[in-house]
Protein backbone atom coordinates (compact mmCIF):
# COMPACT_ATOMS: atom_id res chain seq x y z
CA UNK A 1 0.00 0.00 0.00
CA UNK A 2 1.29 3.60 -0.56
CA UNK A 3 -0.16 7.10 0.13
CA UNK A 4 1.00 10.89 -0.93
CA UNK A 5 2.55 11.12 2.34
CA UNK A 6 5.20 9.23 3.98
CA UNK A 7 4.63 7.83 7.56
CA UNK A 8 6.88 5.62 9.46
CA UNK A 9 5.51 2.34 10.53
CA UNK A 10 2.87 2.65 13.63
CA UNK A 11 2.92 6.60 13.03
CA UNK A 12 -0.09 8.26 13.16
CA UNK A 13 -1.51 10.48 10.42
CA UNK A 14 -2.26 13.42 12.15
CA UNK A 15 -1.39 15.80 9.41
CA UNK A 16 -4.67 17.27 7.52
CA UNK A 17 -2.76 16.74 4.54
CA UNK A 18 -4.71 15.33 1.00
CA UNK A 19 -3.70 12.23 -0.22
CA UNK A 20 -4.75 10.27 -3.29
CA UNK A 21 -8.08 8.48 -3.65
CA UNK A 22 -8.52 5.51 -6.15
CA UNK A 23 -11.40 3.37 -6.73
CA UNK A 24 -11.07 -0.09 -7.31
CA UNK A 25 -10.28 0.48 -11.39
CA UNK A 26 -7.39 2.97 -9.98
CA UNK A 27 -9.20 5.45 -11.34
CA UNK A 28 -8.45 8.93 -9.85
CA UNK A 29 -11.55 10.58 -7.57
CA UNK A 30 -12.22 13.02 -4.80
CA UNK A 31 -13.61 11.62 -1.44
CA UNK A 32 -15.01 14.06 1.24
CA UNK A 33 -12.22 12.91 3.69
CA UNK A 34 -9.29 13.93 1.20
CA UNK A 35 -8.25 10.72 -0.88
CA UNK A 36 -6.99 7.42 0.18
CA UNK A 37 -6.17 4.13 -1.63
CA UNK A 38 -9.37 1.58 -1.25
CA UNK A 39 -8.10 -1.19 1.23
CA UNK A 40 -9.52 -4.60 0.86
CA UNK A 41 -6.95 -6.69 3.00
CA UNK A 42 -8.39 -7.40 6.28
CA UNK A 43 -5.38 -7.21 8.36
CA UNK A 44 -4.81 -4.03 7.00
CA UNK A 45 -8.51 -2.63 7.69
CA UNK A 46 -8.19 -4.10 10.99
CA UNK A 47 -4.89 -2.11 11.59
CA UNK A 48 -5.92 1.18 10.13
CA UNK A 49 -9.22 1.17 12.55
CA UNK A 50 -7.19 0.59 15.45
CA UNK A 51 -5.17 3.63 14.49
CA UNK A 52 -8.09 5.53 13.72
CA UNK A 53 -9.39 5.46 17.08
CA UNK A 54 -6.13 5.27 19.06
CA UNK A 55 -6.04 8.32 17.40
CA UNK A 56 -9.09 9.75 19.00
CA UNK A 57 -10.98 10.04 15.48
CA UNK A 58 -14.73 9.13 15.71
CA UNK A 59 -17.67 8.52 13.09
CA UNK A 60 -21.06 7.23 12.48
CA UNK A 61 -20.40 3.82 11.29
CA UNK A 62 -24.05 3.76 10.14
CA UNK A 63 -23.06 6.19 7.78
CA UNK A 64 -19.44 6.08 7.37
CA UNK A 65 -18.95 2.32 6.82
CA UNK A 66 -17.99 0.80 3.55
CA UNK A 67 -20.25 -2.47 2.66
CA UNK A 68 -16.75 -4.65 2.53
CA UNK A 69 -15.55 -3.43 5.56
CA UNK A 70 -15.08 -5.36 8.83
CA UNK A 71 -15.34 -3.70 11.90
CA UNK A 72 -14.32 -5.02 15.30
CA UNK A 73 -14.19 -3.74 18.55
CA UNK A 74 -14.67 -0.46 19.78
CA UNK A 75 -16.03 3.10 17.94
CA UNK A 76 -17.04 6.64 19.41
CA UNK A 77 -19.68 8.78 17.85
CA UNK A 78 -21.37 11.45 18.73
CA UNK A 79 -20.36 10.91 22.69
CA UNK A 80 -21.56 7.32 22.75
CA UNK A 81 -19.81 3.83 22.39
CA UNK A 82 -20.57 1.36 20.84
CA UNK A 83 -19.17 -2.32 20.47
CA UNK A 84 -18.90 -4.55 16.37
CA UNK A 85 -18.05 -7.94 15.83
CA UNK A 86 -17.44 -9.42 12.68
CA UNK A 87 -19.13 -6.35 11.07
CA UNK A 88 -22.12 -6.00 13.30
CA UNK A 89 -22.78 -3.93 16.15
CA UNK A 90 -23.74 -5.17 19.47
CA UNK A 91 -27.61 -4.23 20.66
CA UNK A 92 -30.00 -5.65 23.57
CA UNK A 93 -27.12 -7.50 24.62
CA UNK A 94 -24.56 -8.12 27.70
CA UNK A 95 -21.10 -8.58 26.90
CA UNK A 96 -17.64 -9.55 29.23
CA UNK A 97 -14.68 -7.87 27.33
CA UNK A 98 -12.35 -10.46 27.15
CA UNK A 99 -9.29 -7.66 28.05
CA UNK A 100 -10.65 -6.55 30.83
CA UNK A 101 -12.88 -8.70 32.45
CA UNK A 102 -15.75 -5.72 32.44
CA UNK A 103 -19.73 -6.28 31.71
CA UNK A 104 -20.96 -3.94 29.57
CA UNK A 105 -24.63 -3.43 28.03
CA UNK A 106 -25.74 -2.60 24.83
CA UNK A 107 -29.19 -0.62 24.40
CA UNK A 108 -31.79 -1.30 21.48
CA UNK A 109 -29.89 1.56 19.57
CA UNK A 110 -26.65 0.09 20.10
CA UNK A 111 -25.12 2.61 22.52
CA UNK A 112 -23.27 1.25 25.51
CA UNK A 113 -25.86 2.06 28.61
CA UNK A 114 -23.89 4.47 31.08
CA UNK A 115 -25.25 5.52 34.53
CA UNK A 116 -28.45 3.75 34.43
CA UNK A 117 -30.12 0.48 35.90
CA UNK A 118 -30.69 -2.01 33.19
CA UNK A 119 -33.07 -5.15 33.41
CA UNK A 120 -31.63 -8.15 31.67
CA UNK A 121 -34.09 -10.72 31.11
CA UNK A 122 -33.16 -14.48 31.23
CA UNK A 123 -36.47 -15.25 29.04
CA UNK A 124 -37.93 -14.50 26.03
CA UNK A 125 -41.24 -12.98 27.64
CA UNK A 126 -39.16 -10.66 30.33
CA UNK A 127 -40.89 -12.34 33.15
CA UNK A 128 -37.38 -12.86 34.90
CA UNK A 129 -34.30 -10.91 35.07
CA UNK A 130 -31.53 -9.37 36.51
CA UNK A 131 -31.46 -5.87 37.60
CA UNK A 132 -28.09 -4.02 37.35
CA UNK A 133 -26.45 -0.93 37.28
CA UNK A 134 -23.83 0.67 34.70
CA UNK A 135 -21.34 3.59 35.83
CA UNK A 136 -19.97 6.50 34.23
CA UNK A 137 -17.39 4.19 32.11
CA UNK A 138 -20.24 1.47 31.21
CA UNK A 139 -18.97 -0.97 33.99
CA UNK A 140 -21.54 -3.25 35.16
CA UNK A 141 -21.39 -2.12 39.11
CA UNK A 142 -20.91 -4.54 41.83
CA UNK A 143 -20.47 -4.49 45.68
CA UNK A 144 -21.61 -0.94 47.27
CA UNK A 145 -22.97 1.73 45.03
CA UNK A 146 -24.27 5.23 45.93
CA UNK A 147 -26.10 6.37 42.82
CA UNK A 148 -28.77 8.25 41.53
CA UNK A 149 -27.80 11.69 40.34
CA UNK A 150 -30.32 10.78 36.85
CA UNK A 151 -33.88 10.33 36.64
CA UNK A 152 -34.62 6.74 37.72
CA UNK A 153 -38.46 4.96 37.56
CA UNK A 154 -38.49 4.80 41.18
CA UNK A 155 -38.19 8.36 41.67
CA UNK A 156 -38.33 11.11 39.53
CA UNK A 157 -35.60 13.32 40.97
CA UNK A 158 -32.09 13.66 41.23
CA UNK A 159 -31.91 12.08 45.09
CA UNK A 160 -28.89 9.62 45.87
CA UNK A 161 -28.90 6.46 47.38
CA UNK A 162 -26.76 3.23 48.18
CA UNK A 163 -27.60 0.05 46.49
CA UNK A 164 -26.02 -2.82 46.95
CA UNK A 165 -24.98 -5.26 43.91
CA UNK A 166 -23.55 -8.78 43.68
CA UNK A 167 -20.30 -9.11 43.54
CA UNK A 168 -19.78 -11.64 40.97
CA UNK A 169 -23.26 -11.34 39.13
CA UNK A 170 -23.91 -7.58 39.68
CA UNK A 171 -27.88 -8.34 40.31
CA UNK A 172 -28.90 -5.49 42.63
CA UNK A 173 -29.99 -6.95 46.13
CA UNK A 174 -33.48 -6.48 47.48
CA UNK A 175 -34.73 -7.91 51.54
CA UNK A 176 -31.93 -8.04 54.03
CA UNK A 177 -28.01 -8.63 52.81
CA UNK A 178 -24.98 -9.10 54.84
CA UNK A 179 -22.35 -7.44 53.07
CA UNK A 180 -18.94 -9.25 53.08
CA UNK A 181 -17.34 -6.93 55.45
CA UNK A 182 -20.34 -7.87 58.18
CA UNK A 183 -22.78 -5.08 58.10
CA UNK A 184 -26.44 -5.48 57.42
CA UNK A 185 -28.96 -3.67 55.74
CA UNK A 186 -32.21 -3.98 54.69
CA UNK A 187 -32.48 -3.15 50.43
CA UNK A 188 -36.22 -2.30 49.62
CA UNK A 189 -37.80 -4.89 48.20
CA UNK A 190 -39.01 -3.32 44.69
CA UNK A 191 -36.27 -0.18 44.83
CA UNK A 192 -33.37 -1.80 45.85
CA UNK A 193 -32.50 1.22 47.96
CA UNK A 194 -30.95 0.84 51.29
CA UNK A 195 -33.32 1.66 54.40
CA UNK A 196 -32.18 3.42 57.40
Amino acid sequence: MTCATSLAPNQLWKENKKVALYDQAGKLCEGRHGTVRTITDSNAIAIIMRMYRNAGYTYNPNVDKPSALEMNGWFRSNGRRYYFENGVKFANREWCDPATGEWYWFDADGSMARNKEVFIPFNADRTEGKWVYYDDAGHMVKGESFHGEQWNYYDIGTNKYWYYYDIITGIMHHGWTTLPDGRSYYYDEITGIRQG
